[in-house]
């Protein structure tokens, strides 16, 4: 079996923004321009496009018929279906749509991601060293990931007979890789990972099967491919900044432990004011507008004394039957703020406070410059008010403690460090 040749041209389908970003963040990093892209219009001159179809938390009905109307776009590109690295999500409906719009033959599954102690062992996807399921992921409020054995959680959400190649054999190389995974009667294989050069030794069997063959994963994976496919790595230049007195808008949802200690932190020692959204507040749909002015006020009035200012339903109490009510809540109080006034950048936190804030920036893209920490990607807007902005979207559970204070110096241009730090903070409840 011989290494096909070089594709130019790379497609990416995530089911949320930040794995979007910090999947594209993978090729951006040598050279490729990656782009984000909305709607119909697709980036036409981008060597990497990459979609988010916001699916995360929807049936799994709904979740096909998105990512099958998503994928018929990518047709001609050499496609990666990327999924949570903690298989939160409609994993197996969304591979379906996949294999069905493009008619794919094998599909590859592997979500390791060791830069974030996401490992794959004899099937079984671990976080640090615990079974998923039985970590906060296990509880997630919106996903629970019920099944640390991927196999038995494809089989179990969609059918699939699967096939597997354990790390023995991944140690082998990519021909022998590339040779299982060839002569497998499955269709679906899952492959085990706990270091990177695993990462890229699938990789380099994936090139070996060409576009029939569909990988599946997180950034992990995906980052080892343009290499492996022959694409050239070229110097890039750091997207830095300079320095800014501008503030920064943080607008945070997730409800991850990582990212209530990375706002604590921020609070802590820089003093960031925080208006944390009670999603009770806004249960009725009377006075949810006036609700919303009010406290984009506030935000507006903290940045005009050159505030950066937390808007995060990350600490409030958690309502169910608002989580989807809630993004949108978030994302209509920053963009009103976003949109009269001057800011060094946006920090934008959970994949649907992300997307709903883009969306009411009128962004239909994002160019993806440079990831700052794993899972946490800088971009700029298109299309928006706000062109050419700088953007920073984190996954929830990505990230050390400090990871919001540094991103906060980085867009300010001082990235390191120097900022002053406080200990005043501010609440407000409602």
């Amino acid at each position: 079996m011989e290494e096909k040749a070089s594709m130019k041209r790379f497609g990416i389908i995530a089911d949320d923004l930040t794995g979007a970003m910090d999947t594209g963040a993978g090729f951006a990093r040598i050279g490729l321009d990656s782009v984000i892209s909305f709607g119909n219009e697709l980036a036409s001159q981008a060597s990497v496009v990459v979609i988010s179809t916001d699916s995360r938390a929807d049936d799994s009905e709904t979740a096909y018929r998105k990512t099958r109307k998503e994928a018929h776009k990518l047709a001609g590109l050499y496609v990666y279906k990327k999924i949570d690295s903690t298989m939160r999500g409609n994993i197996s409906s969304e591979l379906w749509a996949v294999i069905d719009a493009l008619h794919m033959e094998k599909t590859i599954v592997c979500p390791a991601f060791p830069a974030n102690n996401r490992t794959v062992v004899d099937g079984k996807l671990l976080v640090g060293n615990t079974p998923v399921n039985e970590t906060y992921f296990g509880h997630d409020p919106t996903c629970p990931v019920m099944e640390a054995h991927i196999p038995t959680l494809l089989q179990k959400q969609g059918g699939f007979q699967v096939g597997s190649i354990d790390l023995e054999g991944v140690k082998k190389g990519p021909s022998y890789i590339a040779q299982q995974i060839s002569e497998s009667e499955e269709r679906v294989l899952v492959i085990d990972a706990v270091e990177q050069v695993h990462l890229r030794h699938i990789a380099r069997a994936l090139a070996m099967g060409g576009s029939s063959w569909l990988p599946c994963g997180s950034a992990g994976l995906a980052s080892e491919l343009p290499l492996a496919f022959g694409c050239k790595t070229r110097d890039v230049e750091p997207a830095e900044l300079m320095m800014s007195r501008n503030p920064v808008l943080l607008v945070v949802g997730s409800r991850n432990d990582a990212t209530a200690r990375q706002l604590k932190e921020a609070e802590t020692r820089l003093g960031l004011p925080l208006i944390s959204i009670e999603p009770s507040e806004f249960a009725h749909r009377k006075g949810r507008i006036a609700r919303i002015n009010q406290l984009a006020r506030e935000v507006s009035n903290l940045i005009s004394c050159g505030e950066s200012v937390i808007i995060s339903s990350t600490l409030s109490r958690y309502v169910p039957a608002l989580t989807g009510a809630t993004a949108g809540i978030l994302a209509a109080i920053a963009a009103r703020a976003a949109r009269r006034l001057d800011i060094a950048g946006l920090i934008l936190s959970g994949g649907d406070v992300a997307r709903a804030t883009c969306e009411a920036l009128g962004v239909t893209g994002i160019r993806i410059l440079r990831e700052l920490q794993p899972g946490i990607v800088v971009g700029e807007m298109t299309g928006a008010v706000k062109e050419g902005m700088r953007v920073v979207t984190k996954a929830g559970g990505f990230g050390s403690d400090d990871a919001i204070v540094d991103t906060i110096r980085y867009l300010k241009g001082n990235e390191k460090g120097g900022a002053e730090e406080k200990t005043r903070t501010r609440h407000n409840h409602g």
